[in-house]
């Protein structure tokens, strides 16, 4: 079974969206390629474009897939809602990675 990254970071307060978004894209890309499953929240961008919800319908809605997933991927940038996911995922016991190295080398110890 494979390791579900959640993967957290600034969508709106640190920077341009769609550049935090295509961030966040590419770092998916990287870790879908390494053999990750991958929770990306920035996604919700898309769906709220269809049907827009307030911030906190989504953070509530992150938060539940938060709790599926093994660890969580916090990026850079300024973000209390990703600040908001790393306390949650510390609550749940999971571990938090801020670099894909980390990420990477833990996995690859725990396959070890």
């Amino acid at each position: 079974m494979k390791i579900k990254v959640y993967v957290a970071g600034p969508l709106t307060s640190s920077g341009r969206v769609t550049a935090n978004v295509h961030r966040a894209a590419m770092i998916a890309d990287e870790l879908l390629d390494l053999g990750f499953a991958v929770y990306v929240p920035y996604w919700n961008a898309v769906q709220d474009m269809i049907a827009p919800r307030d911030y906190d319908f989504w953070l509530a809605h992150d938060l539940e897939w938060l709790a599926v997933c093994d660890v969580l991927l916090r990026l850079p940038g300024d973000s209390p809602g990703a600040d908001a996911e790393v306390h949650r995922a510390r609550e749940l016991g999971k571990h938090v990675y801020f670099d894909i190295e980390e990420l990477l080398e833990a996995a690859q110890r725990d396959d070890g």
